[in-house]
C-alpha cells in the first residue's frame, strides 16, 4: 500500500514536472520574444532620442552662436558706452571748469555792478536831496507867488468894481440916450458918399447927435437901434446906406423914376463901442440923378436899447 502511494506520488510528481517543464519553456520563449521586441523598441526610442538630442544640440549651438553674437554686440555697446562715459566725463570736467570760470566772471561783474549800484544810489540820494531843496524853494516861491497873485487879484477886483461902478454911473448919467431929426431943407442933388445932414432936431437926449454934421457919436458902448426914411420925387432913383464908422451896415433904395414920389425905410440894431460914429450917406453913384431928397418927410432916428 505504501509502495503504491509512493509510486502514485512519484507518478504525480513526474506528471507535474512534465507539465511545468513545458510551461517554463514556453515562458522562456515568450520572455525571449518580449526581450527582442523590447530591444527593438528601445533601439527605436534611442534613435528618436539621438535624433532629438541632435536637433537640440543644433538648436543649442544656434542659440549659443546667437548668444555669442549678442554678447559681442553687448561688449561693443559696453565699449562704446565706456568710451562715451569717458568722453562725457571729460566734457563734464571741461564744462565744470568753464562754469567755474563763468561764475568767477559773474561774481566779479556782480561785485562791479554792486559798486556801480551803490554809486548810483548815492548819486540818486544826492539828487533827491537837491530836488527836495529845490522843491522847498519852489514851494516858497509858489507861496510868495500865491500871495502876490491874491494881492493882484484883489487889486484887479477893486479896479473891476471901480470900473463897473463908473460904468453904472455913466449909464445912469446917459440913461435915455436917443435922438430924432428931420431934413429942414430939401436936397436937390446930393453928391455920392456925402452925408445927409438932418438939421431939424426933434429930440436929442444925451446930446450925442450933431445937427451940423449929421453924425451920431456913441457916448458909451452898447446896443443901439437906428431907423431912417428917405422921400424922393419924380425922376429920381436913390440908393442910400448907413455907415458905422466907415463900414456900411444898412442899405436903402427908393424908386421914383416914373411916379410922382416914393419913400424907402429901413432899420438896424448894432453894437457900438464908445465914440463910434453913425451917419446916413448917398451910396456911391448908383441910382438916377438928380439924387433928390425931400424935406420933412426924410428922417433919421436912433436910441440906446
Amino acid at each position: 500500500m505504501e509502495n503504491y502511494l509512493t509510486i502514485l506520488l512519484l507518478s504525480g510528481l513526474v506528471l507535474l514536472s512534465a507539465f511545468y517543464g513545458y510551461n517554463v519553456e514556453q515562458r522562456i520563449v515568450q520572455i525571449k520574444n518580449d526581450f527582442v521586441n523590447t530591444e527593438v523598441q528601445h533601439k527605436e526610442e534611442m534613435r528618436k532620442v539621438n535624433a532629438t538630442l541632435k536637433s537640440m544640440s543644433e538648436q543649442i549651438n544656434e542659440h549659443r552662436n546667437k548668444m555669442i553674437e549678442k554678447d559681442n554686440e553687448c561688449r561693443k555697446i559696453i565699449n562704446q558706452t565706456e568710451e562715451g562715459v569717458v568722453t562725457f566725463k571729460d566734457e563734464f570736467i571741461n564744462v565744470e571748469i568753464h562754469h567755474k570760470n563763468e561764475m568767477k566772471k559773474v561774481h566779479e561783474e556782480l561785485k562791479s555792478m554792486s559798486g556801480q549800484v551803490n554809486a548810483g544810489l548815492n548819486e540818486m540820494i544826492q539828487k533827491e536831496n537837491a530836488y527836495r531843496k529845490e522843491l522847498d524853494q519852489t514851494n516858497e516861491n509858489v507861496t510868495t507867488l500865491h500871495k502876490e497873485t491874491m494881492k493882484l487879484l484883489k487889486e484887479t477886483n477893486n479896479r473891476y468894481e471901480n470900473t463897473l461902478n463908473d460904468i453904472k454911473k455913466e449909464n445912469k448919467e446917459h440913461n435915455g440916450i436917443s435922438f430924432s431929426a428931420r431934413l429942414g431943407t430939401s436936397i436937390k442933388d446930393i453928391d455920392p458918399w456925402n452925408t445927409v445932414i438932418f438939421d431939424q432936431v426933434i429930440s436929442n437926449d444925451g446930446n450925442s447927435y450933431n445937427a451940423a454934421t449929421g453924425i451920431f457919436t456913441a457916448p458909451i458902448a452898447g446896443t443901439y437901434y437906428f431907423t431912417s426914411t428917405i422921400f424922393t420925387s419924380t425922376g429920381s432913383i436913390l440908393e442910400m446906406s448907413l455907415k458905422v464908422n466907415e463900414q456900411t451896415q444898412m442899405w436903402m433904395y427908393t424908386y421914383a423914376a416914373t411916379i410922382t414920389g416914393n419913400t424907402a425905410t429901413n432899420s438896424i440894431i448894432v453894437k457900438l463901442n464908445k465914440d463910434d460914429t453913425v451917419r446916413l450917406v448917398k451910396h456911391g453913384v448908383w441910382g438916377a440923378r438928380p439924387f433928390y431928397i425931400h424935406r420933412v418927410w426924410s428922417t433919421f432916428t436912433g436910441f440906446l436899447l
